[in-house]
């Protein structure tokens, strides 16, 4: 008698065994499935060979809460593709009238009028000015669309860049800016010559938003660097500038309250330019010191 009970109960442990490394199996088989469809824009079903039926409906309800997924993240790239194409075509209407309305206000400040009193004169003064700034926002709404369009698209055209001579042109491109501001960089580009496979004007564009991001914010000093490791680094004192701010920096559209000219997006277009190539793009503040770090 006790040797049937003993058989049985070997037979019972023996079949729970199997079912449960088959089970094991299938799970294995699910999450394998399950973890290789990374993006949210798979439209392929999670498939199993259990003939387990709890098994099978966890199969059932996975593809189900997936298809929501799918069809929610398929809404949201319409509706981000609307907007950018919107922005496009916004940003696009305005530039003809601001350049119009900018061309007619250096019309009448080249007629030198005497007739014009102080007042009117402040009064153009402070046209111009905004004239000119929402243009700058315009042009960089238009350029953030385009840079933001094909996140996912095909990459930039590469070739040999030589960023000892990038970093140079950019310093003497803003050479009048600087000195107006009353700025002496320190600079130091190293003697070793930095060839990296990049997209020449990608390059321009970053360097040229790292430069004027420190034009806005830069109290006196300004370092900019070249190492023999190839890290391009802007470091300037910032008094308006913190840790906390400074990790939002490459949010879209953040902009640091006293930064009055500032759109919010030169940053955030340095970083997906940057990334696009295969750098990265990072800012510290240490002891009042503000610092972007390039490294390719």
């Amino acid at each position: 008698m006790e040797t049937a009970v003993l058989g049985i109960s070997i037979i019972i442990s023996i079949i729970l065994f199997i079912k449960v490394m088959v089970m094991r199996k299938s799970i294995r088989e699910i999450r394998m499935k399950f973890s290789s469809r990374e993006e949210m824009n798979s439209g392929t079903k999670i498939g199993t060979s259990s003939r387990d039926g709890e098994i099978r409906k966890l199969v059932s309800e996975l593809n189900r809460t997936q298809e929501k997924m799918h069809a929610k993240y398929e809404l949201n790239v319409q509706g981000d593709a609307e907007l950018k194409r919107t922005i496009i075509n916004i940003s696009h209407d305005l530039r003809t009238p601001l350049t119009a309305i900018i061309g007619y206000l250096d019309m009448i400040k080249g007629k030198n009028c005497k007739e014009m009193s102080e007042e009117v004169t402040g009064y153009l003064k402070i046209i111009d000015d905004r004239a000119h700034y929402m243009k700058d926002l315009t042009d960089e709404l238009f350029e953030y669309s385009l840079t933001f369009r094909d996140d996912i698209g095909k990459p930039l055209e590469l070739s040999d860049v030589r960023l000892n001579q990038m970093v140079e042109d950019c310093l003497m491109d803003y050479y009048g800016a600087l000195t107006e501001k009353g700025i002496t960089p320190e600079v130091y580009i190293t003697e070793n010559e930095i060839v990296r496979k990049l997209n020449p004007a990608a390059v321009d564009r970053i360097l040229s938003n790292l430069m004027s991001n420190a034009l806005k914010y830069t109290a006196d000093k300004l370092k900019i660097e070249l190492t023999d490791d190839g890290e391009i680094r802007f470091s300037n004192n910032a008094k308006e500038l913190n840790e906390l701010n400074v990790k939002k920096l490459f949010d879209r559209f953040y902009t640091v309250n006293t930064g009055k000219n500032s759109t919010g997006i030169g940053l955030s277009i340095a970083k997906a330019l940057t990334e696009k190539m295969g750098g990265k793009i990072s800012a510290d503040h240490n002891n009042g010191m503000f610092s972007i770090s390039i490294r390719f």
